[in-house]
């Protein structure tokens, strides 16, 4: 071997330090197709033999990274590299968020069957109450997802607000809104999108503040608060992203038309050009109100298309970590 390849290698086989570890950790939250990047870079870099806990550490971040960037192929494939027997004993403290992450990837994917029941099987795995609450929250958004929005209620009424964090309070809240909305319970809904409105200005967190502004001019319109939504409505697209305008287009049409009691047919056109693409991103239970208060529900399709879910993930891809499948 030449002097320069027994460099190369040697360059290649340093550890892995806690600094590039902790940037993988940033990035697979913020950025998370950069994080993948890295991610690839730093396990080739690992030595398999010596190091396991960090090829571990690695593959879990990594896993977060690809979930957030939806880069199903990536995902799968992470989720497999941690088969490995060798790894088993230090994958096994891990099995409760693995489960989660897998379920939230197959949810993502419009999978919700296999979603529920990876959720089911890290109930078993909870080693706290904030744990189990969080688990609740995400089997309650499948429950609604799938049109059972009375389980899914029953679910995350069981929560002890007690228990949580400000922050998962805050996305607690949102979720409570989401599925009281989808049992017709508007006013209800207001309610907990104010409180976790309130959550997200305590926490400084301005894109999620941004995010549940947009549930409460939705519901606003569902019940036909035109008050509520002219308060959150001043003002607000100065806050938003472009692919954001669309929906506040939607809104403000809605908004003109159950004040004039009429819908102009250059507004018609328009909504009926619109509405499946504002479904795909997730608006259809808020569309669906708002059609309602319009007399126009004739306009929302009978099939409603499918959030996500072109390329399928392989089923049961947590099996290794759960007994019962």
């Amino acid at each position: 071997m030449s002097i320069t390849a027994l460099l190369l290698s040697s360059l290649l086989m340093l550890p892995v330090s806690a600094v590039q570890l902790d940037e993988l950790k940033r990035l697979s939250s913020s950025e998370p197709d950069k994080a993948l990047q890295l991610y690839s870079q730093l396990v080739e870099q690992v030595n398999t033999t010596t190091d396991k806990q960090t090829l571990v550490d690695l593959h879990y971040e990594g896993l977060l990274a690809a979930l957030n960037s939806a880069q199903w192929p990536a995902f799968e494939s992470i989720v497999k590299r941690l088969y490995d027997t060798e790894l088993s004993s230090y994958v096994e403290p891990m099995k409760f968020t693995l489960l989660t992450r897998v379920g939230v990837a197959y949810r993502y994917n419009n999978q919700l069957e296999q979603a529920r029941i990876h959720y089911t099987c890290a109930l078993a795995q909870s080693a706290s109450d904030l744990e189990l609450a969080l688990l609740k929250v995400n089997l309650a958004i499948v429950y609604k997802l799938s049109d059972q929005p009375a389980m899914a209620f029953q679910l995350i009424n069981s929560i002890d607000e007690k228990q949580l964090s400000m922050k998962v309070k805050a996305g607690y809240l949102v979720v409570r809104g989401n599925i009281l909305s989808s049992l017709g319970k508007f006013e209800d809904a207001l309610s907990s999108f104010d409180q976790a409105r309130e959550q997200y200005s305590l926490l400084g967190d301005q894109l999620s503040k941004v995010g549940v502004t947009f549930n409460i001019l939705g519901a606003a319109l569902a019940y036909k608060s035109l008050d509520k939504f002219a308060d959150y409505r001043t003002g607000f697209e100065a806050l938003l992203k472009e692919q954001d305008s669309q929906y506040l287009y939607w809104l403000d049409v809605i908004a003109q038309s159950i004040k004039a009691q009429q819908v102009t047919a250059e507004h018609e056109k328009w909504l009926t050009e619109h509405i499946k693409p504002l479904l795909k991103r997730g608006y259809a239970t808020d569309i669906k109100a708002h059609l309602e208060a319009i007399n126009m529900q004739h306009l929302y399709p009978k099939q409603k298309p499918k959030r996500r879910g072109d390329k399928s993930l392989s089923e049961f891809l947590g099996a290794p970590w759960c007994p019962k499948f």
